[in-house]
Order: C-alpha cells, then sequence, then structure tokens
C-alpha cells in the first residue's frame, strides 16, 4: 500500500495573479478557518458540509490514514477558492493506485469544492495544477458531489479536454421535503393513505402519555442529549451490525466535536419526540440557511408498531412550516419510507478522473466497462449456472 505522504506535490504554482498553494499540514489547515468560512459565505452554499469546523471534526476523527492535500486558489493574497482534497491510500480492483481525493467517507453526506465569485479562474487554476502534476497521481476522486454542481461540469470538461479519462458513478437520490408553501399545502401533497396512518398512529401513541417534540440546542444539555441520542440510534438493527455511532470511537469522536462546533454556531439540532417525558425516538440535525438536515435517526423498538420517527416527522414538519423553514433534507438514499414524505430528491455521484497511462486506463476499463456488463449479465449467469 503506498503511504500517503507518497505524492510529492509541489506546494505552488503561479500564473500572473492566481496562485495555488497545497496546504499539507494540519496547523496550516487550523489557520485557514476565517477565509474557508468567508468562501462558503461568498459561494452561496446552502448546506453545513463544507464549513471549515465540519472537516475540522471530520479530519480529527478519521484522518489518521491519509494526508491532507488542501488546494487554495489566490488572487494575490486572497482566497478565491479551495478544493478540500487528501491523498488516500488506495488498492482498487487489486490494482495500487496513487489516489488524490475529496475529504470524505460515508459519514459525509454532500461534498463539492469551496468557489468565490470568480468560478472560472478558480476551476482553470485547480485544474492547471492538477494536470502539470499528473505524473504524481493516478486518480482523482471527487465523491458525493451534487450532478448539478459547477464543479461536475467544470471539472470533467477540463479533464477531458486534455485527453484525461472521466468516470462518472451514480450515487444517492437523497429526499428532501419542501416546505416554502406552507403546513396546509404540504399535507395536501401527501396521500389521504399516509395522512390517515400518520394521524392514527398519533393518537394510538397518545394514550400511553402527552406526545411532544424536544430540540436541545444550548451547548450545557448537549452530553445528557448526545447519551440518549446515541442510545436510540443504536437501540435496533445497528447496533447488531455494528454499524451504529456507539459501536465505534471515532464516530462517538466525530458526531460529538460536531455536535459541539454546531451547538456554537448556533446549529445544533438534537430532536427527541417524547411520550410522558420519555425519549422515544431521535434525529440528530443541523440548521443551516432556513434548511434542517438530518444525519442520523433512530428509535426504541419498543414502540415500532407505533412508527415513532415517522409521528416525529409529522411533528417537525408541522412545528418547522410554523417557524417558516423551507427545507428538510433527509440526506441519505431514497428509502421507501421516506419517498412517502416526499417524491424530490437532489441526485449525488462519484466523479473519477484517470490519468492517460497504461495502470490508470486499465482500472477506468474495469471499473466503467467491465464491470457494469458483469453487473448486468450477472443475474443470467447466476441462473444458468
Amino acid at each position: 500500500m503506498m503511504p500517503a505522504t507518497a505524492l510529492s506535490l509541489e506546494q505552488s504554482s503561479t500564473d500572473a495573479e492566481i496562485s495555488v498553494e497545497a496546504v499539507t499540514g494540519y496547523d496550516s489547515f487550523l489557520d485557514l478557518a476565517p477565509d474557508w468560512n468567508r468562501l462558503v459565505e461568498e459561494g452561496g452554499i446552502d448546506h453545513p458540509f463544507l464549513r471549515h469546523d465540519w472537516f475540522r471534526a471530520w479530519w480529527d476523527s478519521f484522518g489518521a490514514e491519509n494526508q491532507l492535500h488542501i488546494l487554495v486558489v489566490r488572487r494575490g493574497a486572497e482566497a478565491i477558492g479551495i478544493a478540500p482534497l487528501m491523498v488516500s491510500p488506495a488498492r482498487i480492483y487489486g490494482l495500487k493506485m496513487r489516489r488524490l481525493q475529496s475529504i470524505h467517507n460515508d459519514h459525509s453526506p454532500r461534498f463539492d469544492f469551496i468557489v468565490g465569485s470568480s468560478p472560472g479562474d478558480v476551476y482553470g487554476a485547480i485544474w492547471k495544477y492538477l494536470s502539470s502534476r499528473r505524473k504524481f497521481w493516478d486518480v482523482l476522486q471527487v465523491s458525493q458531489i451534487l450532478t448539478c454542481s459547477p464543479t461536475f461540469a467544470a471539472l470533467s470538461g477540463l479533464a477531458r479536454a486534455e485527453g484525461f479519462l472521466v468516470g462518472i458513478w451514480p450515487s444517492d437520490h437523497s429526499p428532501y421535503v419542501d416546505l416554502a408553501q406552507g403546513w396546509n399545502a404540504y399535507q395536501a401533497r401527501l396521500s389521504s393513505h399516509h395522512r390517515g396512518k400518520i394521524r392514527r398512529r398519533l393518537r394510538q401513541l397518545e394514550l400511553l402519555g402527552r406526545v411532544e417534540l424536544e430540540v436541545v440546542s444550548a451547548d450545557e444539555n448537549i452530553d445528557a442529549a448526545l447519551a440518549d441520542g446515541f442510545r436510540l440510534e443504536a437501540a435496533g438493527w445497528k447496533s447488531e451490525s455494528g454499524t451504529a455511532i456507539r459501536c465505534q470511537t471515532e464516530l462517538v469522536k466525530f458526531y460529538s466535536q460536531l455536535a459541539r462546533a454546531a451547538a456554537a454556531a448556533g446549529a445544533l439540532r438534537l430532536i427527541f419526540l417524547t411520550v410522558g417525558g420519555t425519549r422515544i425516538a431521535f434525529a440528530y440535525g443541523l440548521g443551516y440557511k432556513n434548511k434542517l438536515f438530518v444525519l442520523k435517526t433512530g428509535y426504541h423498538p419498543e414502540y415500532a408498531a407505533h412508527s415513532p420517527y415517522n409521528i416525529l416527522c409529522y411533528l417537525l414538519f408541522r412545528d418547522a412550516c410554523e417557524r417558516g423553514l423551507a427545507e428538510y433534507e433527509f440526506l441519505g438514499v431514497d428509502d421507501s419510507w421516506k419517498l412517502s414524505w416526499t417524491k424530490t430528491t437532489k441526485r449525488h455521484c462519484w466523479m473519477y478522473v484517470f490519468r492517460n497511462a497504461p495502470r490508470p486506463r486499465l482500472l477506468h476499463w474495469l471499473k466503467f466497462q467491465l464491470a457494469p456488463k458483469i453487473k448486468h449479465r450477472w443475474p443470467s449467469v447466476f441462473l444458468r449456472s
């Protein structure tokens, strides 16, 4: 396995007044926070997953096996764009690869480059930097990017124009709920069957005690709320499969550190459904730009017959409309239970850029030509065997 430090890119390149700096040290990454968050605002980014505190919590929890390689585009001394990248060990289809990739893992719902007011200059400078150092990397992997992102179009276009091989792998269709028209308009879009079922379940649950929403956002209440939330998130199949937050030390660290940073920024929303004062369902949410993003959920199996998380959604959406919230994002995949609340989704993909050399060309062929054919033909091959 290639060590993360083996990608020895130079530290800067200059084209007129536009320069690109590769930030590889942790302290230098921390120093970027003011410029980083300023660019998030300037770029009109409408989700919290590109803020500096998100990446800091991620790196502190998951970064041990990787090497920072954040590209900062500057006009003079002013930062005008950031590509949050890292060098990571890679063996893909058994082939060792030098991989430069987005700072991302399964706990990163969305990724993008952070671009201010000069997208043409930023994308051009980033690509020129990457292209001029092509001998130091085999594959550039940009994960979980929206298919409508300007980064997707710009990067793939620049790469193809220079003869690089580009592959696109479809990812999540993440459901979201548009609440901008208010509660009555939203309810009218739901099926009568779904509305009736939720109301019946709510009436049944109310027989057990007073049903309420509880939202924890203040720092002094976080420890107890996180403990209860992690317990509920692990109460079902996630604990048995080892995927619950409490099952992995690095996940506890990530979601705890992120909660404290979000609380300091006024963005934390630890949401509980309570019955008679007992917490029975949980949503780990972040509020940002008049939207709510939910990263983790759970409920106590004892109440499964009452659909407690659906009841939480019902009460939360009603409350959100009263507060003027514009949107709720389920994140993740388009599970059928989510689609009972909304039919609208946001499409993500993974983009791969391969250097035009023998080994990367082979990997591109394996992943984007051979593998899809095998996947398509496998059922018939299986039946014949």
